[in-house]
């Protein structure tokens, strides 16, 4: 019992201590190439962030994850994120950052990446981010048809119909 107890108390700590070190500059420098390769490990951790939270929680962490995420992206000389309509929900904030976050990731994860990887890889988080916060998220036609095509087990090749 004490080293459930034990592992439980570090369990917590642990966890705070990841949130609370995620310090986002307010003001990045982001002018030159270096200044974006610089962030790549901060760019991961925000996505990782905003999967690892619900999202009716930690909101002001989220929206400085979110606007660091997008001001990077923005400008991001080493990843150019494809987006497709048919695959991603637009009107839905947190599935398209869902979708954009995960394919930066996967981008700066694997270097070599072909657009096709990193778009399965996006929508099948995008997938997940909505299947763990259902309840707080408005399901439109795209995810209704990324859902179906899951069921069916031919997500790769309807994600693959829009890529190509």
């Amino acid at each position: 019992m004490r080293k459930i107890l034990l592992l439980a108390f570090f369990s917590v700590i642990a966890f705070q201590s990841f949130t609370q070190s995620l310090v986002i500059p307010e003001n990045p420098k982001l002018e030159k190439a270096e200044d974006y390769s610089a962030y790549e490990d901060l760019v991961v951790r925000c996505v990782d962030y905003l999967f690892d939270h619900p999202v009716d929680q930690n909101g002001a962490k989220r929206q400085e994850c979110t606007e660091f995420l997008i001001k990077w992206m923005d400008g991001s000389p080493n990843v150019t994120v494809v987006l497709h309509a048919d695959l991603v929900e637009l009107n839905e904030g947190e599935l398209l950052m869902a979708y954009l976050g995960a394919y930066v990731k996967y981008a700066l994860e694997h270097k070599e990446a072909e657009a096709m990887a990193c778009t399965l890889y996006a929508v099948e988080r995008s997938i997940e981010m909505y299947e763990k916060n259902k309840d707080h998220l408005k399901k439109g036609k795209v995810m209704k048809k990324l859902l179906k095509a899951k069921k069916k087990g031919g997500l790769e090749a309807y994600v693959q119909e829009f890529v190509n």
